[in-house]
């Protein structure tokens, strides 16, 4: 999900924001919530194949994927599973079976352990696949991978009780056949990123932005609710899809009005984002256990964990820049 800072666009890290701002609220399961699963993670997967790109020396690609993604997800999750053990000491409830299992489990791409980090799994596959895969082939995949993904949920996934003892299995791998086609469709559009940049404010973006969210609202209304971690597209795929991807537009037309507005702590919170994706959970169980009852007050609550995280990537960016994968990379 990064960009060069010579040729960074602003509008890209306006989307990233507020789709960051969306997972953290989403994560409330607040009022509302049901809209934001609709379209929130795949608008990530959306802007990373928009991106991403083939890498001629396949030694820097794997050096780029090392330091700015693998690192600082092995970190997020260690750092993590230490701050879930110690609170299990305090109350008397750790299993030292947890210890071995840990790094069992990360490295099997379990979301048990990896939390909202399966997101940051799920793309270094994606970017392996990209990167070695020819085109044709790649499109080819693409395509086909929302029947994998609806065979997949038949096959395994039905198999369990909803929500409960699925997440003790969801696996990041699985997540990779839902994920791929947002990924690609992002990828895609690079064609016309000359246009998608020159893009003004206009009646008719205006058009586009209401009748993307109208769709959007019926797509979240009538479709069950959408997990994707749990590789879950909700009762039907085409409202899924739909709902992503006017969810996606939306958010860019949205970002495109807000760039006009140049703000440092937009940038802070763009190349920061692994690390409100690794932490936001933290803040919000504690929040959780004081505020028990969902309200319209989450969403403000979620602003303020957003900017919490100014000074803190702030202080990574300083003294832990690998954490964020700020690496220079020979």
């Amino acid at each position: 999900m990064e960009q060069t800072s010579s040729k960074r666009l602003i509008w890209i890290d306006y989307m990233k924001v507020i789709g960051m701002y969306l997972i953290v609220a989403g994560h409330f399961f607040s009022i509302g919530n049901k809209y934001i699963y609709t379209f929130s993670v795949a608008l990530f997967f959306c802007i990373s194949g928009f991106l991403c790109k083939k890498e001629e020396d396949h030694r820097f690609f794997w050096k780029k994927l090392w330091y700015n993604l693998i690192i600082p997800m092995i970190l997020i999750c260690t750092i993590s599973f230490a701050w879930k053990t110690q609170s299990e000491i305090r109350h008397n409830i750790f299993n030292c079976e947890n210890l071995y299992m840990f790094p069992i489990l990360l490295i099997s791409g379990f979301h048990k352990v990896l939390g909202p980090m399966w997101f940051v799994y799920t793309l270094c596959i994606l970017k392996i696949v990209f990167q070695f895969l020819p085109s044709k082939w790649l499109y080819t995949l693409a395509f086909f991978s929302p029947f994998i993904t609806i065979a997949t949920n038949e096959c395994i996934y039905n198999t369990f009780e909803p929500t409960t003892s699925m997440g003790e299995y969801a696996n990041a791998i699985t997540n990779t056949t839902i994920a791929f086609p947002f990924f690609m469709l992002g990828n895609y559009n690079k064609k016309w990123k000359k246009q998608l940049n020159e893009c003004t404010l206009s009646y008719r973006s205006c058009f586009f932005a209401i009748i993307s969210l109208s769709i959007l609202y019926g797509c979240g209304t009538y479709n069950d609710i959408v997990f994707m971690y749990l590789n879950g597209f909700g009762s039907n795929y085409i409202l899924f899809f739909l709902g992503s991807i006017t969810g996606t537009i939306f958010i860019y037309i949205l970002s495109k009005w807000l760039s006009q507005l140049k703000s440092k702590h937009i940038y802070t919170l763009s190349t920061g984002s692994i690390a409100i994706l690794g932490f936001h959970m933290i803040p919000i169980t504690y929040i959780r256990s004081i505020f028990v009852i969902s309200s319209w007050k989450d969403y403000i609550i979620a602003m303020t964990i957003m900017l919490l995280f100014i000074p803190i990537i702030n202080f990574i960016e300083k003294y832990i820049p690998i954490l964020i994968g700020k690496y220079r990379i020979r």
